[in-house]
């Protein structure tokens, strides 16, 4: 909490920090919205039964407390973005009106804030302690897949119109932009079936997907998308898929009309993965690779080690395939208990929630 406080009152002194009251129209998005009425998650302290296990390098709240995830709000570069795209951003034709773009930002780094309302004035100012832990147990473990199909028995899908986060001709989700769909039965959501718990579960092999975190790490900038040259990509969007007019309806713009791969392109990371082979390719079939992507201690073999593991094969324990999925290099799969009760099995597919990768200086900051 410190680190957060300091960051908003470094920037506001510095008096780089302009920001809009409210989100202005072309920064909106699909997706669950503030005026939903989402209750607000339970704090990460709430699930301190997944800590104090035999290993707490395996176990999922420790790890994830090291994890950028966890300090997705206290990170100071990421404030340092903020606030340059606040004082960047022009919504109108006045230039004492900058700000807004921070919305987006926040939607992701700051969910519990944002689905809160809180996101508005849009640099964080309003933020509260409770929303400084970043991308916390329950947006994941309340994330459902936003097609138009309702994928898990209930499950509430919180959206409303004009805010559905998919194609109403195909059916397909929006994966991206931070277009996130929350579950509003209060059922907490996880891979496995064979479990006993104190609290509402409910079983998704959602999580499971590179789609699932496809939602925040596919960026797309809904502004450029609507109203720059080519929409902000290599192609142009088809015409009458985008307004062209900052004071357009939402419905019109091109973040309504369109999967957020298509416009404002600002990072790629799931559409690249999702472009490449590994997008289909099961981690038993790691063999089949070239030479030059099966060097001992690489990426793939260790992601392949770790997946065989103590189990026969790279699959999940209870056989459903498992592909060179985000989750199978970024969560990989260990040995361990998820809980500290002693009824819980030790599993050899337990994800280690550390969200291996980059930016690993960060929690020394």
């Amino acid at each position: 909490m410190r680190h957060f406080i300091f960051a908003i009152a470094f920037i506001a002194v510095a008096g780089l920090i302009v920001a809009a009251a409210l989100a202005p129209p072309p920064i909106k998005e699909p997706g669950s919205q503030p005026e939903d009425n989402v209750a607000p998650f339970s704090h990460p302290a709430g699930c301190s039964c997944h800590s104090g296990t035999i290993n707490p390098q395996l176990e999922p709240v420790h790890t994830w407390q090291g994890s950028m995830m966890s300090h997705a709000m206290r990170d100071p570069l990421y404030w340092a973005t903020v606030a340059i795209a606040e004082q960047d951003f022009l919504p109108g034709s006045d230039p004492a009106t900058r700000g807004g773009a921070g919305d987006l930002c926040l939607r992701c780094h700051g969910p519990n804030g944002w689905l809160q309302g809180r996101s508005q004035p849009t640099d964080g100012s309003a933020f509260i302690a409770e929303d400084v832990d970043g991308v916390e147990c329950e947006f994941c473990h309340m994330l459902v897949d936003p097609d138009q199909a309702l994928n898990i028995d209930g499950t509430t899908e919180v959206h409303s119109s004009p805010f559905e986060p998919y194609d109403e001709t195909t059916g397909d989700g929006y994966y991206g932009g931070g277009q996130y769909v929350i579950n509003g039965g209060g059922a907490r959501l996880g891979p496995y079936s064979d479990i006993t718990v104190p609290h509402v579960f409910l079983t998704s092999g959602y999580v499971r997907e590179g789609e699932f975190c496809g939602t925040c790490h596919d960026v797309s900038n809904p502004v450029v998308g609507d109203l720059a040259h080519n929409n902000g990509a290599q192609l142009p969007l088809p015409p009458g898929s985008f307004s062209g007019d900052p004071a357009s309806d939402v419905s019109l713009k091109a973040a309504f009309n369109n999967a957020p791969h298509g416009y404002g392109v600002v990072e790629r990371t799931f559409s690249e993965w999702k472009s490449s082979a590994l997008d289909t390719l099961r981690v038993n079939d790691f063999s089949t690779l070239p030479a030059d992507l099966k060097v001992a201690g690489g990426a793939l073999e260790v992601a392949f080690q770790r997946s065989v593991g103590d189990n026969p094969n790279a699959d999940y324990a209870d056989g459903a395939p498992r592909f060179f999925t985000c989750q199978t290099c970024h969560l990989y799969a260990s040995t361990g208990k998820g809980a500290i009760q002693g009824f819980v099995p030790t599993r050899t597919d337990l994800p280690v929630h550390d969200l291996t990768g980059g930016s690993v200086w960060m929690p020394d900051v």
